[in-house]
């Protein structure tokens, strides 16, 4: 049988302080604790999405992403080799956006084949996140073969300087860039500049810096403002004395794609963390943390830069192409965790 369709109708507006975690909780509760693999704790900030998104309970919600899950578990056999949390992060995204089982899995298809024609030679988890990158992005439509060269010329540049970090990971990386003006060559100079800039700052050179840069030109090249908004995020935390790790640089550039200031979005994520904290199991420290980035963001993107709620209708397209644009960036934050995160491991160094 046909997974229910989620519409539009069900989506639910952001608002103050506080709701998006409200419906986390509620909606992570609702998925478990239980004997599933779904209940795995290491992946639920996709529940936390679809809950904050939606007007429907958090046990209808957690019903439909479950129902939504077993869809694909049963019907996408290209999909039966990938490891199970991603099957929850799937059924979340389509929940989250109004979408369907069988368009995406028709998608993955035909997807796979543009990209491969390409020369992207990509399986796996790794696919699926770039096709529902895409799909995110351009609101449900299938993408095209000009949309993949794009991908290409933007890797090829990516590759050109960056060798030794590029490799399949970085094709959902192009999936997001390929959404942003300009051409591959000036992105790849505003890639460039930003990663330079950042690392003038002594913070740790590596693949998270470069892939935070890159978050940074989201809304448009050069991305200054978004950088000078990192930095001075980087001074707050200084000043304070409070830990920086490298594994949070991709979070915090995501909260930069909005207009406030450091010292707000530090107070925001620390009063996020601290209501996390007692999230049982209590060893997922890095999930905590892209947890609470993507909450404030929530929280924070109906909210203008002194904290008042947007009012003029001009306002929403903007903030719901910001939205969609926070949903494609977790999707790739979805690969940061490690094994040994999940299993409860050490694997956050300082910056």
């Amino acid at each position: 049988m046909d997974n229910p369709v989620s519409t539009d109708e069900d989506l639910l507006e952001p608002g103050s302080d506080g709701a998006a975690v409200g419906r986390f909780t509620d909606i992570y509760r609702a998925l478990g604790p239980g004997t599933r693999w779904w209940s795995d704790s290491a992946w639920l900030r996709f529940a936390a999405q679809a809950a904050v998104m939606r007007t429907s309970s958090p046990e209808d919600t957690a019903r439909l992403i479950e129902t939504y899950a077993e869809d694909l578990y049963r019907h996408a056999h290209w999909y039966d080799a990938l490891a199970s949390p991603v099957n929850l992060v799937v059924a979340a995204t389509l929940v989250q956006t109004a979408d369907t089982v069988a368009a995406f899995t028709a998608e993955v298809g035909s997807a796979r084949q543009l990209l491969h024609s390409s020369g992207f030679h990509v399986g796996g988890s790794h696919l699926i996140t770039t096709v529902l990158i895409l799909r995110v992005l351009a609101n449900g439509t299938p993408a095209t073969k000009s949309i993949i060269d794009r991908m290409r010329q933007i890797y090829l540049q990516m590759q050109g300087k960056h060798w030794w970090l590029t490799g399949r990971s970085e094709v959902p990386v192009c999936a997001l860039l390929a959404a942003v003006d300009g051409t591959p060559e000036q992105l790849s100079q505003a890639m460039e500049a930003t990663y330079a800039r950042l690392q003038s700052h002594h913070l740790t050179a590596g693949h998270d810096l470069l892939t935070a840069a890159r978050i940074l030109l989201l809304r448009g090249c050069p991305g200054s403002a978004a950088t000078d908004r990192f930095l001075g995020i980087a001074d707050v935390l200084a000043s304070k004395a409070q830990p920086f790790f490298h594994g949070d640089y991709d979070g915090l550039a995501l909260l930069c794609l909005l207009d406030h200031t450091p010292s707000d979005i530090v107070q925001r994520l620390n009063r996020m963390a601290e209501t996390l904290a007692d999230l049982p199991p209590l060893q997922f420290l890095d999930v905590n943390a892209t947890i609470a980035a993507d909450l404030v963001f929530l929280d924070l993107v109906r909210l203008d830069a002194q904290m008042h709620p947007f009012t003029q209708p001009e306002d929403q397209k903007r903030v719901d192409g910001l939205l969609r644009l926070q949903l494609a960036v977790s999707l790739l934050l979805v690969q940061v965790p490690s094994i040994s995160a999940v299993e409860g491991g050490a694997t956050r160094w300082h910056a």
